[in-house]
């Protein structure tokens, strides 16, 4: 990056004071850091706000700014309101370059994150995991392409690590919420149930998780439960981050084909890589919605 350019951290809920705080925290982590240049964190809806947040680093001197969703799917406000708060500031500022960049989304890093996050709180995972239920809690929203997200990366995560089975919640708008995921988790046939909260602000839905375990604890004190922490700031989930500065800056192709999640390029939370050769010349597509919604 040159000196001329910024980074915007962008969260998606600024009313919620926590959520502000882990914000902050992954604001503190990127700066300093030579690829990243100065960095500024928003919120919608909060304060700062998205705009006072341009403006802040249009007034330090920056000719670009990369605007970074700091959630694990973009969803919701961050789709629609965002985009718009970039559009006004950008026709108010022609002389300053504004990029959006893309969410992490699915990325082996997040995967490790997850792992790591796991294995901190269950230091016996490998051996406790044949024999527990993995239930992941994603932030939840109204777009079923993010909640679809959280639960592929559910699968990734349960049959990647060897967990005899694997459960989805979200903590808000999304069903089911954690109560009702952890209600279904309680009747298989398991004594130990382990909840990811897959957050990277947690805030008040990291309150809504440890509530509803509390409640599931007192109500099954015959079940084990281990909570693990948030994803947050976890150094593979800054490494994204990054990454996700440097398409941006590049122009890269945000809707290419994920070729790092092959199992063939590396070995993926437990599956192992063939050895024969795989081309990677997948022929990347951008998808037209072309899509017949007709219902005979």
């Amino acid at each position: 990056m040159t000196q001329s350019s910024a980074i915007l951290l962008c969260g998606s809920d600024g009313t919620d004071a926590a959520q502000v705080a882990a914000l902050n925290a992954f604001a503190s982590q990127l700066s300093g850091h030579p690829a990243t240049g100065s960095v500024f964190a928003a919120s919608i809806g909060g304060s700062p706000a998205i705009t006072d947040g341009l403006a802040t680093l249009a007034a330090d001197g920056a000719e670009q700014i990369i605007c970074l969703p700091v959630t694990p799917f973009l969803a919701d406000a961050m789709k629609t309101a965002l985009p718009i708060e970039i559009r006004t500031f950008a026709d108010k500022h022609p002389d300053i370059e504004v990029i959006l960049g893309r969410d992490p989304g699915i990325d082996p890093r997040m995967l490790r994150a997850a792992e790591a996050r796991l294995k901190a709180a269950l230091p016996t995972l490998e051996e406790d995991a044949v024999n527990a239920v993995l239930m992941v809690v994603g932030p939840g929203a109204f777009e079923s392409e993010a909640n679809a997200g959280i639960a592929k990366m559910t699968r990734m995560i349960w049959e990647g690590l060897g967990f005899a089975w694997a459960e989805v919640s979200y903590a808000d708008t999304a069903f089911p919420n954690v109560a009702k995921g952890l209600e279904t988790a309680m009747r298989l046939d398991y004594q130990h149930i382990v909840i990811l909260p897959y957050l990277l602000s947690a805030g008040a839905h990291l309150e809504k998780i440890n509530a509803a375990v509390s409640s599931a604890r007192a109500q099954y004190p015959n079940l084990k439960f281990t909570q693990a922490d948030p994803l947050g700031a976890h150094p593979e989930v800054i490494a994204v981050l990054i990454e996700r500065i440097a398409e941006a800056l590049e122009g890269g192709n945000a809707n290419a084909m994920n070729c790092q999640l092959c199992t063939y390029r590396e070995q993926v939370l437990g599956l192992e890589a063939p050895t024969h050769e795989h081309s990677h010349d997948h022929h990347h597509h951008h998808h037209g919605h072309t899509h017949d919604h007709s219902h005979d």
